[in-house]
């Protein structure tokens, strides 16, 4: 309740309101729907959800499973899996090979992805200060590059390397180097890790190359200018301009060369 003086010549009389009581407004049909609406969603939202639970964590929490089982080609027929706990990590983890194959696995994704990376940041820049014509050429040229399956790209590879009928041979000896005569690239670790780099980095540049070139093309052309108007090099401009805004794809693109070269190297592995 609220309280008014009234000032005047009489003494000072307190007057009190009584509240205005405000008029209750229907709410909307839809308001009411909405919260009476209770477990509607969650019912329509379940099929995706149990699907998504069925496909991803009950694989996970099976593969979990196995590795503490013992498991032979008897117990992959007719299961009854002994239960091993712990053994299996701790046998895995004291061989040798396994960490050299860890070793090995992470100094391929580390070659690969630096070449990617480098050569899709050169290329794109490249592809940037070309004209129309030689910029539809070079990215039709990436785009079949890409879209070439992995197989027919592997048996080109196969092929380009063979000891008696690849090119790279045949090329090597007419430029003088007779010692690459029917060299056998794929029985020699180094060599065959070379060939594994090239092919992978032939078949992801396309895709990373692509990728910066259209990020390259969301950079304002009033910063190059206003660079350049201050006497700023090339080097700096990429460095102080370029690459801070194309930073996040960079990074994106970045994180799915590792995700995609540890998946190769573990395949073919």
């Amino acid at each position: 309740m609220s309280v008014t003086r009234e000032h005047s010549a009489a003494p000072a009389r307190v007057r009190l309101r009584r509240p205005t009581q405000r008029p209750v407004r229907p709410q909307p049909s839809g308001v009411r729907q909405r919260r009476g609406a209770g477990a509607w969603p969650y019912l329509l939202a379940a099929p995706t959800v149990l699907g998504m639970l069925y496909l991803l964590v009950y694989p996970l929490a099976r593969a979990i499973l196995i590795s503490l089982q013992d498991f032979q080609l008897r117990q992959l027929i007719l299961g009854h899996a002994k239960f091993v706990g712990l053994r299996n990590y701790r046998t895995l983890l004291t061989d040798e090979r396994f960490w050299q194959v860890v070793r090995r696995t992470f100094l391929f994704m580390a070659v690969n992805v630096v070449l990617i990376m480098l050569i899709a940041t050169l290329v794109a820049l490249l592809v940037e200060r070309l004209g129309s014509r030689w910029r539809l050429a070079l990215l039709s040229a990436l785009v079949l590059a890409w879209a070439m399956p992995v197989i027919a790209a592997t048996t080109v590879f196969q092929w380009l390397f063979h000891s008696e009928f690849g090119i790279v041979n045949w090329a090597l000896t007419r430029l003088g180097f007779s010692s690459f005569e029917r060299y056998p690239w794929f029985a020699h670790g180094p060599a065959a890790f070379t060939i594994l780099v090239l092919l992978i980095v032939w078949q992801s540049v396309p895709f990373a190359a692509i990728t910066l070139y259209s990020a390259l093309t969301t950079v304002p052309s009033e910063l190059y200018e206003s660079a350049r108007i201050d006497g700023a090099s090339a080097g700096r401009i990429f460095r102080a301009v370029t690459f801070p805004m194309i930073r996040p794809i960079f990074m994106l693109v970045f994180s799915l060369e590792v995700i995609w070269t540890l998946r190769r190297s573990c395949r073919s592995g």
